[in-house]
């Protein structure tokens, strides 16, 4: 069973995107559960990284803090995502 702190949680994820010669490349910089990130992939080749964030928790509940800090740099391509829908419950 999943315990969530009283206050609620503070997920934080950073997500870096660069060109290397055509290619885009992935770098997760930090990730505080329950927020994840799914192994990059490729589907329309190398140019355009697709990446999925996941919310381990099940649920985002009255008093959550989730952060999202993406940097993507020139010339770099990304698609960023979720799994599914993510249920927001009221408190």
């Amino acid at each position: 069973m999943t315990h969530i702190p009283s206050s609620g949680w503070h997920a934080r994820l950073q997500l870096g995107f660069t060109d290397n010669r055509g290619k885009t490349e992935f770098n997760c910089g930090q990730s505080q559960a329950p927020l994840k990130v799914q192994r990059p992939f490729y589907p329309e080749g190398n140019r355009i990284c697709h990446s999925a964030i996941l919310h381990t928790a099940g649920g985002v509940v009255g008093g959550d803090r989730l952060e999202i800090d993406l940097d993507l740099a020139p010339q770099a391509h990304a698609l960023v995502t979720t799994v599914a829908r993510v249920k927001f419950i009221a408190a």
